[in-house]
């Protein structure tokens, strides 16, 4: 039995549902008698030199403005970047991670952007900043190989918990992008002096900067969680603090209460030093976009739709494997019983017209495969990828087909590896190297170059060949003509360039002191080593005629 302050409490909702009713009827009766009466807005007039104003026709020119039938109700309202996601992120948020837990192809579309843009990690290439200082050849080398020692001696230990390596991190980064829409990159000081660099970082997830609704914040621009200048640059951001683990990693002094959740105030940058304390990382489609929704939000609902969809077809497959047989009874006995749960063999009991009947639902039908790959293709294309990629279905593409779809995908990836390296990578390279510099193991005057020497390139993704044979032709044919470099092209299959010279230089050093000859020490320029055969001699004369080089390869046979 409800109380009389429960009655009560229910009937004020219930009248407040129905007020709220009726005022959205009266405005759509209101909006349509405007529109009936052709009434000009004047929002959207034309101010002219003399001062008049000229306002457009009762409709313009587009079909899709007008109101028939089909576009009764569509009548969206027009407003900032912000105001459109603002009440709808959190809810596409937990959606969107929800779909990510249960739904395969959701998973498989955050695999698939991990794969083709992080893929084995993102890596500096120190050279190529080093070279636009005009260094000499040797001093570029030996700037590299220091760069190089240091950020592999840094990779296992730069997340700050210590969990997971750098490149690990950029998978977990590009995971919350496509889940959450946005993420935060905290770079810290650890102070562990069991790490060989103190510089640290760590990710901030989306629903955790929000913000606070504490009075003494009055003044501030805080923009969901992001707080903004006059300039609406982002300079600090509000963290909920959650749990008693989360509250020891922050300090006492900058809380705020805010109901039942602690905030914690990070800056964007240390005044001090200039260096980034936090990094957004977001990709904004709209100008004056604060915070991004998921990528998956076009197409939530289709991906519901789908799991829902297939769950039915799994369902109707278990009932023709279990279900052996369907009593129907006129009336059903008292000894018959329902079933719960479904088990091989079973014999169901139904009421109905008599009759013995086997189960049949022949499913899936033949609008099972057509109907999932259209989804799957509205899911592939809200992401901006194709579906082949998206979804890994290559069969049935030839090269041309397969190469040209890969090089749409791979320009789509190539924003997205910038937003990566722009907002996780460079920053924490630039503290990274700041810090090795303090501590002498950088040769280069860092405080007066650094600012050059951290716009290394980044060696992202490895691009993988379609038709290797014809993709090495072309690569020998660009280098031949001087229009790409090794560096580049070994840059794109995930190599650099020095550690495969250094490599060749290994091998050549090896193979020399156990006595072997390859073509590959052939093809380098040496002097003949006494003792050794001269190799010259086994070479065909260009001017000889191919008959007597012929019989001279004959001869040469036989004699051996």
């Amino acid at each position: 039995m409800m109380t009389v302050a429960q009655k009560r409490r229910v009937r004020g909702q219930r009248a407040k549902v129905v007020r709220e009713r009726q005022l959205q009827k009266r405005l759509a009766g209101w909006e349509r008698r405007f529109r009936e009466a052709k009434l000009i807005d004047h929002h959207a007039g034309v101010r002219n030199s003399d001062g008049s104003i000229t306002y457009g026709a009762a409709s313009g020119g587009y079909d899709a403005a007008r109101e028939f039938r089909g576009y009764d109700d569509w009548w969206p309202g027009v407003s900032s970047a912000d105001l459109d996601t603002l009440h709808d992120r959190l809810d596409l948020l937990a959606r969107s991670r929800d779909v990510c837990r249960n739904n395969p192809y959701a998973r498989s579309v955050i695999r698939t952007f991990q794969r083709e843009v992080i893929g084995r990690g993102i890596r500096p290439r120190p050279a190529r900043a080093a070279r636009l200082l005009g260094w000499s050849t040797k001093r570029v080398r030996g700037y590299s190989r220091q760069v190089k020692q240091i950020w592999e001696r840094a990779v296992p230990t730069m997340h700050a918990r210590r969990k997971l390596t750098i490149y690990g991190l950029q998978r977990q980064a590009m995971a919350a992008l496509v889940r959450d829409g946005d993420v935060f990159v905290h770079f810290v000081d650890t102070k562990d002096p069991t790490r060989p660099y103190r510089t640290g970082v760590d990710l901030i997830e989306a629903h955790r900067v929000q913000t606070p609704h504490d009075q003494s914040l009055r003044g501030r621009r805080i923009r969901d969680g992001i707080e903004l200048d006059q300039n609406d640059e982002p300079i600090a951001i509000w963290v909920e603090i959650q749990d008693e683990l989360e509250r020891g990693t922050f300090d006492e002094p900058s809380r705020v209460r805010s109901g039942m959740s602690r905030f914690q105030r990070i800056p964007m940058r240390d005044d001090r030093t200039g260096l980034p304390i936090v990094e957004h990382l977001v990709v904004e489609e709209r100008a004056g976009q604060t915070r991004d929704v998921p990528w998956l939000s076009g197409a939530l609902a289709q991906i519901r739709v789908l799991g829902d969809f297939v769950d039915a077809e799994l369902h109707a497959k278990r009932a023709e494997g279990c279900i052996g047989l369907a009593v129907m009874h006129d009336q059903m006995p008292n000894w018959a019983k329902s079933y719960d749960e479904m088990e091989p063999g079973m014999i169901a009991h139904f009421a109905g017209a008599g009759g013995i009947h086997f189960l049949d639902p022949k499913r899936p039908g033949a609008s099972y495969a057509p109907f999932v790959r259209s989804i799957l293709e509205s899911i592939a294309f809200s992401v901006g990828l194709p579906y082949e990629v998206c979804f890994l279905a290559f069969s049935g593409m030839n090269y041309s087909n397969a190469r040209t779809m890969l090089i749409a995908a791979q320009r789509e990836l190539e924003t997205i590896q910038d937003q990566i390296v722009h907002r996780l990578c460079w920053p924490l390279f630039s503290r990274l190297m700041a810090e090795a510099w303090v501590r002498g193991e950088v040769s280069a005057n860092w405080p007066e170059l650094g600012s050059a020497l951290t716009h290394v390139g980044w060696q992202a993704q490895i691009h993988r060949w379609v038709d290797p044979d014809k993709e090495a032709k072309a690569d020998i044919a660009m280098l031949g003509a001087n229009l790409s470099s090794r560096s580049r092209i070994l840059g794109r299959h995930g190599e650099d360039f020095e550690d495969v010279v250094g490599e060749l230089a290994f091998e050549r050093e090896v193979l020399e002191e156990e006595g072997f000859s390859t073509g590959l020490l052939a093809a380098q320029p040496q002097d003949a080593k006494d003792g050794e055969d001269d190799s010259s001699d086994d070479e065909q004369d260009p001017d000889q005629p191919e008959d007597e080089q012929d019989d001279e390869a004959d001869d040469g046979e036989e004699d051996a």
